[in-house]
């Protein structure tokens, strides 16, 4: 599945953001946004990506936030499934720099945790333990 979201991803950031934004520059990304396998409905042989589903978070962007955010939820939510994390890369055909996808990881959970302290009860201490562990990850083989 995570080559599958991998190829997914590399043929989603090929669509011209014009296409969303006219105002976009013609080199500009179209960032899903909570791009992953949560979001994402395979074939039932999961090998291939049928549907892309819950774009309320997209804009245009940078092309690495999608990919590291795909990662992020990987090793949060699938921690048993991070030795596959590199069929994720293979499916996209690029494996950016580590200290790139952590910030870009980092810098979306502060996005989340500023988004949490502007609602009553919405748990903004969730993310701030998430940026503290983000903080401690490394690269992985």
């Amino acid at each position: 599945m995570l080559f599958a979201c991998g190829r997914l991803l590399f043929d989603l950031q090929r669509v011209p953001a014009r296409v969303v934004d006219s105002n976009a520059d013609p080199d500009a990304t179209l960032v899903h946004g909570d791009f992953g396998p949560n979001n994402t409905l395979f074939d039932a042989e999961g090998t291939t990506a049928v549907l892309l589903a819950d774009w309320e978070w997209m804009h245009v962007g940078e092309p690495v936030t999608d990919l590291a955010w795909c990662e992020w939820i990987v090793r949060t939510h699938h921690r048993d499934r991070t030795g596959a994390l590199g069929a994720l890369f293979d499916g996209y055909g690029d494996r950016p720099d580590w200290s790139a996808r952590k910030q870009a990881m980092l810098d979306r959970c502060h996005q989340h945790l500023v988004w949490a302290r502007s609602w009553e009860n919405r748990r903004a201490e969730v993310w701030v333990e998430r940026i503290t562990n983000v903080s401690t990850w490394r690269e992985l083989p």
